[in-house]
């Protein structure tokens, strides 16, 4: 038999050994180095990267074809980065396919530096693996004097085909840029993946799943402007499978984003490997062989695998091209004053008093250390700033600067609140939230004697402000108008209908005060009726205010449905200020949470004014 026939038997028991080999991998991890190290996720990445990446080894080996594909999302979120990515390896006559999909997660801790870096990273996901047995080739198949009979027991007892299994890694980068003149970038990192070792089995006999561990580092030489070196060294081992990569790449850079990676490598005791990366504007694709010079190179016919990547970036790369704007031997992303030469001890800035002392920016005449406003021409007595509405306060102390205030309101005219709109300022109204006038500190005066509602004591009723707003009378006053007796200052009827808490809807135990109120109004035809909300202290000025509203209206809906026409009726909403008992008890407060019906007469704001002089009889409340 043939020497290849007999290396390809032994690649196919290789490929059956798969069931509990390594992962699939990469020889170059420019693009998909997340997956390498979910702690470089999102790494130099600003609004966003979309990763592809594909793989070929072995492809003249019908048996032993190996393919590998990646797809991944990076995104940075200010400190953190996260990521979406999906592989599947297929290997062998058996159709072996391993397909994951890893969420991934990173912080990136600044330790100092513009690119001073301490990341840490994870990831989360399902690994499916599953296989067709009946392509696989075993010893037993294999008889001397016949050869491979693919019909024979093959001796294996397959109890699964298809696994799902959940994958967990973790892992630490650090980043880190070092020298002035010529700075050199810094690369470390650990990573450990299946970290939690989920069980497999194919047979019956149970595997854990090998952790893998991958270490590496670079050192990024910039030699100039447009050209940097970078050695790397890479180490993986997963269960008995390890490989040590080192090389050397050359970056030539043109213009501000464009470069030409070239790169060689080895796998030690494996392969010799080739890149070339191309980078432009926000896209890059490489391109990689692998030169295989181990035991497989004659059943390969001398053909190796070969790698291809597309990368395409949003935003703006976060490591940017090693630029000396002012020349002052600082690289840009290093020069925190990149286009005026400074000192290394300054991150590239000069030294402020020397700037300052030099510097006028507005060109007034003031330098810019002695200029609140460095940057708009101004005057000396005001700081070399500008007093745009004349009230006193330069700009940067003027909350309207260009509306001429008072300084006790920051530069800003004076707008008192006045949350009822009636003209009253809130500090002066005595009833924030219920409308009044200025003659009576912001409180209603439903009978217009001169005294607010809330200091009248007959509120409905005129009188003067020496009688607690009540009228006076006598029988003297009542025989000079002809009258037998004197006229009654009192309501024709008082009703009072109390609520529950936070309520305005009449209980029906109350329905029979305002059905029998309702019924004698309809025997009257001169009166005028107020309907008076009320609430309890609980809640909000405003809240209340609305709330004993509400209670007024339902009362008035209540009548209006039984025949009181609305023309006779007037509402006010008292709120919380006008209370009959105590706020701090529950009975208090029950007898506060009410309405008042009261019916008059006449109308309160068409009666005379009583000038007797003598008091009259009054009940206390009205």
């Amino acid at each position: 038999m043939k020497k290849t026939t007999l290396l390809a038997i032994i690649c196919l028991l290789w490929c059956a050994s798969l069931l509990h080999a390594q992962d699939g991998h990469f020889s170059h991890y420019r693009f998909g180095k997340n997956w390498l190290n979910p702690a470089t996720t999102a790494q130099g990445v600003d609004a966003g990267r979309l990763d592809l990446q594909y793989r070929s080894q072995w492809a003249a080996i019908p048996t032993a074809a190996y393919t590998t594909l990646a797809a991944g999302w990076q995104q940075r979120l200010a400190e953190f980065g996260w990521g979406l990515q999906l592989h599947s390896n297929h290997a062998g006559p058996a159709s072996l396919r391993t397909t994951g999909i890893l969420l991934q997660g990173a912080y990136h801790k600044r330790l100092g530096r513009k690119n001073d870096f301490l990341s840490y990273g994870g990831a989360i996901g399902l690994i499916q693996k599953r296989f067709n047995p009946m392509a696989l080739a075993f010893e037993s198949q294999y008889q001397p004097d016949q050869g491979f009979d693919p019909n024979a027991d093959s001796g294996e007892a397959f109890q699964n085909t298809t696994m799902t299994l959940p994958d967990l890694s973790v892992g630490v980068h650090w980043t880190s840029d070092i020298g002035q003149e010529k700075p050199t970038l810094f690369q470390l990192g650990l990573a450990i993946r299946h970290f939690a070792q989920p069980t497999e089995s194919f047979r019956g006999d149970v595997y854990n799943f090998p952790m893998r561990l991958s270490a590496y580092g670079s050192l990024g030489l910039f030699l100039s402007e447009n050209f940097e070196l970078t050695p790397h060294a890479r180490y993986q081992r997963q269960g008995v499978h390890s490989e040590m990569v080192l090389g050397m790449d050359a970056t030539f850079h043109f213009g501000d984003n464009s470069s030409l990676r070239l790169g060689a490598g080895a796998r030690m005791g494996d392969a010799l490997i080739w890149l070339a990366e191309l980078k432009w504007d926000n896209k890059s694709i490489y391109v990689a062989y692998d030169d295989n010079y181990s035991l497989l190179k004659p059943v390969t016919g001398g053909a190796g695998a070969i790698e291809m990547g597309v990368s395409l970036r949003f935003g703006k790369e976060r490591l940017q091209q090693r630029v000396d704007t002012d020349g002052d031997g600082i690289f840009d992303h290093l020069d925190a004053c990149p286009e005026v030469p400074g000192l290394p001890e300054l991150d590239g800035c000069p030294r402020p008093e020397a700037v300052a002392k030099k510097t006028d920016s507005d060109g007034d005449g003031i330098p810019d250390i002695d200029d609140r406003c460095p940057l708009e021409p101004g005057l000396l007595k005001w700081q070399g700033c500008v007093d745009s509405d004349a009230d006193g306060l330069i700009d940067p102390d003027d909350r309207c600067p260009n509306l001429a205030g008072i300084a006790a309101f920051g530069g800003c005219p004076y707008k008192p609140n006045d949350a009822d709109g009636d003209g009253v300022p809130d500090e002066l109204d005595y009833c924030v939230y219920i409308k009044g006038s200025v003659a009576t500190r912001g409180c209603p005066d439903t009978d217009g004697d001169g005294l607010s509602d809330i200091d009248d004591e007959c509120p409905y009723f005129k009188g003067p402000k020496s009688n607690g707003g009540c009228p006076v009378a006598s029988e003297k006053a009542a025989a000079a108008k002809g009258e037998a007796t004197p006229p009654t200052f009192e309501p024709l009827k008082r009703v009072v209908v109390h609520f529950d808490t936070d309520k305005a809807v009449i209980k029906p135990h109350e329905y029979h005060l305002l059905y029998e109120l309702a019924a004698w109004l309809r025997e009257l035809d001169d009166y005028h009726i107020y309907i008076a909300g009320h609430t309890d202290a609980e809640g909000s000025g405003p809240y209340n205010q609305s709330l004993g509203m509400r209670r007024a209206e339902a009362v008035r809906d209540f009548l209006q449905q039984r025949g009181v026409p609305i023309e006779k009726m007037e509402l006010v909403s008292y709120g919380e200020t006008l209370p009959v008992d105590s706020n701090g008890t529950e009975e208090g407060k029950a007898r506060n949470r009410r309405t008042e019906v009261v019916v008059l007469p006449f109308d309160p704001k068409a009666q005379p004014a009583s000038t007797s002089p003598e008091p009259a009889p009054r009940t206390p409340g009205w």
